[in-house]
Parts: C-alpha cells; structure tokens; sequence
C-alpha cells in the first residue's frame, strides 16, 4: 500500500474542484458513521459551490468493527441507523443551504 492510496476523499476532492470545470468529483463509497454529519455537510456544500455543482458522494455503512474502534467512531452495530440518519442530516443542510 502506498501512501497515494490512503488519501483523504474530501480533501483530495477539495484540490480536485479547482482543476477541472466539466468534469464530476466525488467519492466511491465514504463510510459516513465515521463522520459528523453537518460538518460533512458544510464541506460538501463548500465543495459542490466551488465546483458549480458538480460534486457527487458515494456512501456506506462500513464493514470492519476494528476501524470504528480504532476511531472511536459510533457503534459498529448501530452503523445502519446512524447512516441512514447521517443521509437524512447531510441532505437536510445540503437542500437549505441553496
């Protein structure tokens, strides 16, 4: 594994957004019980602004308990509910920030 693999999705995104005027960016899959769900909100405005909307987010539920210990991240059993309201959340703010 090299260190070009272990980037961060929306930082890369944020550096990606400034190069490119029709061309989408986004993620595959980002395991959004991992994240706080209005500051990942803000940024995916911040970013969909600057790229004239053009941003697109993938996102999952996670898979490996070991990584939501390791970032004390919510439950590993719960991951389901708190994805299904991360979207509810992000998709709130993302619509009343327009």
């Amino acid at each position: 594994m090299t260190q070009e693999s272990l980037l961060e999705p929306l930082a890369t995104m944020g550096v990606l957004v400034g190069a490119t005027q029709w061309v989408k960016i986004g993620t595959a899959v980002l395991v959004l019980p991992y994240r706080h769900p209005v500051l990942l909100a803000r940024m995916l405005v911040t970013l969909d602004v600057l790229s004239g909307g053009w941003t697109l987010l993938g996102v999952g539920v996670g898979w490996l308990a070991e990584e939501f210990a390791a970032l004390d991240a919510r439950s590993f059993s719960a991951r389901g509910r708190v994805t299904d309201e991360c979207i509810e959340i992000v998709k709130c703010i993302c619509q009343g920030a327009r």
